[in-house]
């Protein structure tokens, strides 16, 4: 074995950052040591007020001095959960350049507003704290000039230099001036293509690309688009996570959260309550090493986070040799963080219920685990669907059930309903389509009437011993107003009225409204109660994409908990209705749910059915309170 071989990974990129280290002016020190003696953060900017510590965030000091400019790197890429502090560290790259007169500097971030805010915010306390208030001057001193060298997004440094903060849809102003140091921020926030212009992306990069010391930056967190940015300009560099050692047997690895299908990283020891939601036992967080299998602590971290440049054993490993050896491309999670705990982290995961609920899922893979969620396509074949329904006849309850609700889709000339019986464990028997002809503009058309007269009826229920029962909540979707509708004929009913509403206000003791919202705008409530100010009657702001989730991640479930029943007697189009939606990634990569067909009125009448059963609370219910209910119904 050679003795390059049997060097190990750490050392050798010791060595080349020391090899590196000589080659640097004296006069210009690293962006680490400028940070170190001079970077302030003052008491309102951040968590942890004081001079800036280069142990507190160790993994920033590589990405940081990759912005010197004796180093070789041309581009870097972060991609981030939240809370990384990974802008601290692009700050202090700044404060160094503005310092020494180095750069012109191009920040570019999501809107203009939010420029303002992060330049009064950031850039003016980093030049106002830092000693840097006497670099910012103007270009030339004409008596007769009246600008101001140092505005809110445009600021003008000794040696001729220039800071500028701007957006992706505001970059024009960029064409005057080449930028050798290029900041994109918040870059999944980019618009795909400006008019006219092209890809804001590729048009900002073009600035410097004369440049033969250019910098280039590029940071934000993840989203779930198959388009995401950061996720691609992270796939083309080397993609470099962060090796640390097991305290225990000195294994390196990089922090990963423990899944289902991983057998190491971040959990937890949980409790679970009767409706099996769990939580996590206080100060049981920590990390299973993949290599012995035994446990380490957060309190730990400061021993096996701490870097190379500063004695410790981490380092950063890149995974794959990227096609310009300049360009550098990171990962950054939580789970290194000081700005987060690994209790928060694990709670985190057991509010998405361990995985099961999608969409929150989604949200902490992007947020915790700081990477691109996987897209899930799952699609549902009408014909398995319809294969597997089973003999019951539809308009009657079948055995096993026992309370009833329905869901409502609102048509120009029709409502649709689909009825559901529902037992223990919220295991559905969908056991009656209708649908109700007429101008559903008018409060006093037939379609109203029809449904009010259809659904005033009791059901003999085999579950109770044949007792008649009625209908106990109907979900009704008022997204569409039908006396808004662009095509409305009769000008008598053209209002501001939803009739949908006010039949509902109506007959508030069966009939609620509902009102599905944008998938990710539910702030983790499937269900948000609201009074409706015109109508005085309670509705729901209904999150139907995290009701779909729950639907088809148990559709192939035989029975039990959130199993789904259908009869036999429902005809084809009932069955390719309820198929007509996919969860994935259409063709312009937004990531949720999409259609197949355009008509799926069954599938949506049932998501409002389920609804109304979760607005009374049966989702909570734990089999005892079931068996509680059934008695209390015989009892009467």
């Amino acid at each position: 074995m050679s003795i390059a071989e049997s060097i190990n990974t750490g050392t050798l990129t010791h060595i080349i950052k020391l090899s590196q280290a000589l080659t640097i002016d004296p006069a210009i020190p690293s962006i680490m040591d400028w940070a170190t003696g001079n970077r302030y953060l003052p008491a309102g900017s951040t968590e942890r007020p004081g001079m800036w510590r280069p142990d507190f965030m160790p993994y920033l000091i590589e990405i940081q001095e990759n912005l010197h400019p004796d180093s070789p790197v041309r581009i870097t890429t972060v991609i981030k959960s939240t809370q990384s502090g990974v802008t601290t560290g692009v700050e202090n790259a700044i404060g160094h350049s503005i310092k020494y007169g180095l750069h012109n500097i191009l920040y570019v971030i999501s809107d203009l507003d939010m420029a303002k805010l992060r330049s009064s915010g950031a850039i003016d306390l980093l030049i106002d704290f830092c000693g840097l208030a006497d670099c910012i001057k103007p270009i030339t001193k004409r008596s007769e000039q009246r600008k101001s060298g140092d505005t809110v997004l445009y600021k003008e440094i000794f040696a001729g230099r220039r800071f500028l903060m701007t957006s992706y849809n505001s970059i024009a102003k960029l064409k005057s001036f080449s930028w050798d140091f290029i900041i994109m921020d918040e870059l999944t926030e980019a618009p795909f293509e400006l008019a006219d212009q092209g890809d804001p992306e590729a048009i900002i990069e073009a600035r410097g690309k004369t440049i033969r010391d250019l910098k280039v930056v590029k940071l934000s967190t993840p989203s779930a688009s198959g388009t995401c940015r950061i996720t691609k300009a992270f796939s083309s560099g080397d993609r470099r996570e962060y090796m640390v050692p097991c305290p225990r047997c000195g294994g390196y690895q990089h922090l990963e959260f423990m899944h289902s299908n991983r057998q190491w990283g971040l959990y937890g020891d949980y409790d679970f309550d009767k409706r099996g939601k769990g939580s996590l036992v206080p100060g049981t967080a920590r990390y299973k090493c993949r290599h012995c299998d035994r446990d380490f602590f957060e309190y730990e971290k400061n021993d096996f986070m701490r870097c190379i440049d500063l004695g410790g054993p981490a380092y950063w490993e890149p995974q794959t040799t990227p096609q310009d050896s300049r360009d550098r491309s990171y990962h950054i999670s939580a789970m290194m963080s000081p700005m987060t705990n690994w209790d928060n982290i694990v709670t985190d995961y057991l509010k998405a219920d361990m995985g099961k609920n999608l969409q929150a899922m989604r949200n902490f893979v992007i947020t915790n685990e700081g990477m691109h969620p996987e897209t899930d396509r799952r699609m549902v074949l009408w014909d398995e669907l319809r294969a597997r329904a089973e003999e019951y006849p539809v308009k009657m309850v079948p055995s096993g059930p026992y309370i009833i609700t329905g869901g409502a889709d609102v048509h120009k000339n029709r409502v649709e309903l689909v009825l559901t019986a529902w037992g223990p464990g919220m295991e559905a028997w969908i056991f009656d389509h209708e649908v109700f002809f007429g101008q559903t503009a008018d409060i006093n058309s037939p379609a109203w009437n029809n449904l009010l007269a259809y659904c005033d009826g009791d059901f003999y229920v085999p579950g109770l011993g044949g007792i008649t029962v009625g209908i106990v909540r109907i979900a009704v979707d008022s997204s569409y107003n039908p006396n808004r509708d662009a095509t409305l004929k009769n000008q008598e009913l053209r209002s501001e009225v939803n009739t949908a509403i006010q039949f509902c206000a109506t007959n508030s003791d069966v009939f609620v409204p509902v009102k599905g919202i944008e998938e990710g705008k539910s702030a983790g409530f499937t269900l948000t109660q609201r009074t409706h100010k015109t109508y005085g009657c309670e509705f729901y702001l209904t999150d139907v994409g995290a009701i779909k989730d729950v639907i088809f991640q148990n559709i192939d479930v035989s029975e039990g908990k959130d199993a789904v029943h259908f009869s036999k007697d429902f005809p084809e189009d009932f069955f390719r209705q309820f198929a007509s939606e996919y969860y994935g990634e259409d063709e312009k990569g937004k990531v949720g749910w999409h259609k197949l067909n355009e008509r799926n009125e069954t599938l949506d009448c049932f998501v409002y059915s389920r609804a109304a059963a979760m607005i009374m609370g049966y989702h909570l219910w734990d089999d005892d309170d079931w068996l509680y209910f059934r008695d209390q119904i015989l009892r009467e």
